[in-house]
Formats: structure tokens, sequence, C-alpha cells
């Protein structure tokens, strides 16, 4: 629920003199909680139980913001896509395939 709906006053605050003026630099408009081969790093690094949080705070996220878009009636291009990890050197392949397992292991 936004913080208005909440019954919050809400301020924006922008350093450009027109709020809401631009997009943030280089960005695809993606909305992912695939974030490159990242959650092996994150299971290793700090445990399954944050990368198991981040991915579903990620989810989470993705869901709020199509709910916003069909609630507020938003006229967007907002679609659900697949996500792909690829890559041209063998060496690699492993690697992609750590991944997948990490995520399968925090999906259950």
């Amino acid at each position: 629920m936004s913080l208005l709906k909440r019954g919050l006053k809400v301020i924006v605050v922008d350093r450009e003199t027109t709020v809401c003026n631009r997009t943030t630099a280089n960005t695809t408009a993606k909305i992912t909680s695939m974030h490159d081969l990242f959650y092996k790093y994150l299971i290793n690094s700090f445990s399954e139980n944050l990368a198991k949080q981040y991915l579903y705070a990620n989810q989470e996220a993705i869901s709020n913001i199509k709910s916003i878009i069909t609630e507020e009636n938003i006229d967007c291009d907002f679609e659900v896509k697949d996500n792909y990890i690829f890559t041209s050197s063998l060496e690699e392949v492993q690697k992609i395939k750590d991944e997948v397992a990490s995520v399968s292991s925090l999906r259950h």
C-alpha cells in the first residue's frame, strides 16, 4: 500500500529543477529479481536465508509494481517476460548451472 493511501503526507525531492524530469542513467527499464550470477555469491558470502530474503523482496517489489499499474490504471508497456543468462564461453557454463541450482534451492 502506498504512503498516501496510508494517510501519510509525502513530498518528492529531486535535485533537478523539475521533479521527475529524467530517467536514471543507463536504465533498461527492466524490473528483475535476477541480477547476473548473484545468488550463489549471496549464499556463499552471507547465508542462504539472506539470499532467500533478497529473492523474495525482489519478487514482491515486482508484484507491487504490477499491482500499482493495475490499481492506478497506468497506461504503460509493462510486461512479464522470462529472464535469461547466457554465455559463449564453455568455461562459464558451470557457473550458470551453479546459479540455477542456487536459485532453485531458494524457491523451496
